[in-house]
């Protein structure tokens, strides 16, 4: 590795800025292809990351896997990194080697991150900029289809229409004549074949696609149908046929999971009521009836309960601890006043 990258590895900043001032180079590789970008996000140095963006080095830069830094600091689960890498434009669309967005790589990453609520926070900057681009995208390659589709095909000369017309044109023994223009003309060519699958209209049904949007690939289907090459409009149907099963599909789970929450719910009433008292309780017989009740409601409700049930029985068996050394002390201070008592009977006895 360069200097530039263990610099870049260890997170030392003013090392960093030195070495590329002294002329090391932002787009240096190692074995790897890694560039200093790609090591500055896999260890989560996000000063550092973001000083090499403003010297110039590319967001989009892909490694040997072809990982980009954006895939870096996901993997690494860096999640801070992740969001500024989408603030500032990174593409999410991009899949390595193996076909994974960087979204796909920060899920298969989320065991080893504990704070739930920055993973989903930066799991939603990542969708969310995957389908802004994927219909940024779609729009250019929408554009470049019209502006295709505006441009006039080229005229043909004289000479070629009426060398045309001539091979077109059979004798009155051959069958009926062609048919003429409302003008009459006899030069009057026949209407032009459909013209050429478009190559724009190929890209911006392979674009909508990729972004797997149901209604955005309807719409692209039907401005295109006329446009796009058979295999690939093919192709974009099927898609659209296995889009709407998996809508289907989602909508009945959806459904399916907003009747187990409404029993659940229904379940889990008794169950806070439950908690409530276990957490209120302070006497033993208040203890004891807390725990009688939560004790069949803790296998349908959730671990709080048990936990809480636990710390109430060390409450209780605290308790008991302490009744029991009052007990035996009571019992010793009866022991000592007794044998007090037996003493001052034999003094007097022998007075």
């Amino acid at each position: 590795m360069e200097p530039l990258h263990h610099a870049c590895v260890n997170g030392h900043l003013d090392i960093a800025q030195w070495l590329h001032s002294a002329g090391a180079s932002l787009d240096a590789t190692n074995a790897n292809g890694n560039m200093p970008l790609h090591l500055a996000c896999n260890m989560g140095h996000l000063e550092i990351a973001q000083w090499l963006h403003s010297a110039g080095a590319s967001l989009d830069a892909t490694d040997g896997v072809k990982d980009a830094p954006l895939h870096c600091a996901c993997s690494g689960g860096h999640l801070d990194v992740a969001q500024w890498l989408c603030s500032v434009g990174a593409d999410a669309t991009a899949k390595d080697s193996i076909g994974h967005t960087p979204a796909q790589a920060l899920q298969a990453n989320e065991p080893r991150i504990r704070d739930k609520q920055a993973f989903r926070s930066t799991m939603g900057a990542l969708l969310a900029a995957e389908g802004r681009q994927a219909e940024e995208r779609a729009r250019a390659a929408e554009a470049a289809l019209l502006a295709e589709e505006a441009t006039p095909p080229p005229v043909a000369s004289k000479g070629k229409a009426k060398a045309r017309a001539k091979a077109m044109a059979r004798s009155p023994e051959d069958g009926p004549a062609p048919a003429r223009s409302a003008a009459g003309s006899s030069g009057d060519t026949l209407p032009p074949p459909s013209p050429p699958p478009s190559d724009a209209a190929d890209a911006a049904l392979r674009v909508a696609m990729v972004a797997r949007d149901l209604e955005a690939l309807k719409a692209c289907i039907n401005r295109s149908a006329s446009t796009a090459s058979d295999a690939v409009l093919k192709e974009a149907r099927a898609l659209r046929e296995q889009l709407k099963e998996r809508e289907l599909k989602a909508k009945k789970q959806l459904k399916r999971e907003a009747e187990a929450a409404r029993a659940h719910e229904a379940r889990e009433a008794p169950a806070r009521h439950a908690l409530q008292a276990l957490l209120d309780a302070s006497g033993r017989a208040a203890l004891r009836a807390a725990l009688a009740q939560a004790e069949p409601l803790v296998i349908d409700f959730s671990e709080l309960l048990f936990d809480a049930m636990v710390a109430a029985n060390e409450r209780l068996e605290e308790l008991e601890r302490q009744l029991a050394e009052e007990s035996r002390a009571e019992a010793k201070t009866r022991h000592v006043e007794e044998h007090a008592l037996r003493f001052e009977a034999r003094v007097l006895l022998y007075s």
